[in-house]
């Protein structure tokens, strides 16, 4: 929560919100966002608001996953509702193919689909993640300019994500 908190710390309209982080145990996506919605719901009535969840392609692509025990890893009503209910934003990933997943994904219809937008930057492609930070950061790489500076200093301070932490 520390990282989130210093990477939006110069941000007008995004907040850090503590509420998933004291959860117990894992929260689903669904239930994020719903509590979310409730919460700007009391804060600000009924005005023209609009939740949407924000990630990466590779999540999207994870939408048909499944676990070892044959169990989704995302219930297919959890991804229905959240495009359904709240819209998606998708960063474009190399590799990642979140429209043809999303069109895969019989349970979705064309109208649900509306709700879903892939943002790709041709120019500019964005393809940094958590995941490959953690990875350079393990083999002793920079990412400087690739996260915030409050956030690259929060990590090296401690020493997060070194391999030898991860045993």
């Amino acid at each position: 929560m520390k990282m989130a908190e210093l990477s939006i710390q110069d941000s007008e309209w995004i907040k850090a919100d503590f509420w998933e982080a004291k959860q117990t145990q894992w929260t689903r996506t669904i239930v994020v966002l719903k509590h979310h919605r409730d919460e700007l719901q009391k804060e600000f009535g009924n005005s023209n608001f609009r939740l949407m969840l924000l990630c990466g392609g590779d999540v999207v692509d994870s939408f048909p996953r499944l676990l070892p025990s044959g169990e989704n890893l995302w219930k297919p009503e959890d991804v229905e509702a959240i495009i359904r209910d709240f819209g998606i934003i998708i960063v474009d990933r190399t590799l990642a193919e979140p429209e043809k997943t999303l069109q895969q994904l019989n349970f979705l219809t064309p109208n649900v689909l509306k709700n879903a937008f892939v943002i790709k930057d041709d120019v500019f492609p964005n393809d940094v993640s958590s995941t490959l930070l953690r990875k350079a950061i393990r083999r002793g790489e920079s990412i400087l300019y690739c996260t915030p500076m409050p956030v690259a200093k929060y990590i090296k301070e401690w020493k997060l994500y070194l391999a030898h932490n991860l045993a």
